[in-house]
């Protein structure tokens, strides 16, 4: 097992930023006594064993549930972190369904498999005359929405991380910065949360979410309207079985599905959502230019925003959303010559890839938008068949913007269009 290196070495690598919060961590660990650490392998907890391993190196020992209750990523991530941590780990066999009261995945599973799970690492960090037994939850966890908290609290284990106000955001950067491999590990949930609550555990449900899981190997995230037809709003406790089930964002547009493209988005659903969920919230509907995309950011509590027709014609929605949303920036005017550049790009990409070029009709007509003789041009697209048409024509509509920006220069009015 590898030695870790020097605590100053180490510290120093972290962010300079957070070496006061390291410092008061470091002092509490220190204050501790003899350490017994409830070790899964993700991120929390990895980033504690390390702090571990700087300040109380031969006081710690890591425990380790082996449980079929945990997913493959983490399993990987335990097992690749062990030489790098360098502190002796004590694995605990565990099958939570030996529980009835697990097995039946009532509303309290979380509290009963937490209690069975801390109460055996508490059993044996005890037979070892370990002092103090800490597991690693942060500031970012909520107890209204975590009940293996309280089984925790019942035990007496500590959580330094939450005690001190440690963010993940925190623990990933300083992990990064000490070259740990899984400082951008995903947030893996326990298998069992991707079983909807009051359906039985067993193994060949869990045997089949872990196969989902591991299949995937990203974040799963969820679109939906906030009902099927408008008068009852779904999304909010859908979105809660669906974080329940292990998605790591929920989106949601403020129309029913019913509604299609009419009327207007119900942008208050965001909010509705967000206040039963803990993941990311990503908002959409009604978002057509990046001013509203800004507005969305700044009046909902949505975490991100989904832009779609907004994109029609307007590449450069994004990177303008995002100055206005975190710079304060105001939106920058797209000149005609910019936006045809833009439409001759877009048609050599679906030219180099081979696609059909009447696919191109479509698209064509949103660069014109608010042009001189738009509405003309539109019925020159559509005759359009072949990449060199398509280009040919908006060849023509720059000279024709050319030619009717002059005649308004000279305060000459613009003739009408000449099919």
């Amino acid at each position: 097992m590898a030695t870790p290196a020097s605590t100053t070495t180490l510290h120093d690598a972290a962010p300079s930023a957070l070496h006061p919060k390291l410092d008061r961590l470091m002092d509490h660990i220190r204050g501790l006594g003899s350490i017994g650490l409830g070790f899964s392998g993700g991120v929390d907890s990895t980033f504690l064993a390390a702090v571990c391993a700087r300040c109380a190196c031969e006081r710690t020992t890591l425990f380790h549930l082996d449980t079929p209750f945990a997913g493959t990523p983490e399993a990987e991530a335990f097992e690749r972190s062990l030489d790098m941590i360098g502190l002796p780990v004590v694995r605990i066999p565990l099958d939570p369904l030996d529980d009835e009261r697990v097995a039946r995945n009532e509303h309290e599973r979380c509290y009963h498999c937490k209690l069975l799970g801390f109460r055996a690492i508490v059993r044996a960090a005890g037979e070892r005359g370990i002092d103090a037994v800490l597991e690693g939850s942060n500031a970012d966890d909520i107890e209204e929405t975590r009940p293996g908290t309280r089984a925790l609290r019942e035990l007496g284990v500590r959580a330094p991380l939450r005690e001190l106000g440690w963010r993940k955001t925190e623990e990933r950067a300083v992990l990064r910065a000490w070259e740990f491999a899984n400082w951008d590990l995903p947030a893996g949930a326990c298998l069992a949360t991707r079983v909807a609550c009051g359906e039985p555990l067993t193994r060949a449900a869990l045997d089949i979410v872990r196969a989902c899981v591991d299949n995937a190997r990203v974040p799963v995230t969820v679109k939906m309207h906030k009902d099927f037809k408008s008068g009852r709003l779904l999304a909010p406790d859908f979105a809660a079985r669906l974080e329940q089930a292990g998605v790591a964002a929920v989106a949601v547009h403020g129309r029913s599905a019913g509604q299609l493209y009419s009327g207007q988005a119900d942008w208050s659903v965001i909010d509705a959502v967000a206040d039963r969920v803990q993941v990311p919230v990503i908002g959409s509907g009604d978002v057509f230019s990046a001013e509203h995309a800004a507005r969305m950011l700044h009046e909902t509590a949505a975490t991100a925003v989904f832009i779609a027709r907004g994109t029609y014609g307007n590449p450069w929605i994004f990177d303008d959303a995002r100055a206005i949303a975190l710079e304060g920036s105001s939106c920058p005017l797209h000149s005609i010559e910019e936006r045809l550049g833009a439409l001759r790009e877009h048609l050599a990409l679906l030219q180099s890839h081979d696609a059909h070029m009447a696919r191109a009709r479509t698209f064509a007509t949103w660069y014109h938008k608010g042009m001189p003789h738009a509405a003309g041009w539109r019925g020159r697209v559509v005759k359009c068949s072949t990449f060199e048409d398509f280009m040919a024509l908006v060849d023509e509509i720059e000279l024709d913007v050319r030619q009717c920006v002059e005649l308004v220069d000279h305060g000459e009015p613009i003739p009408g269009f000449d099919s």
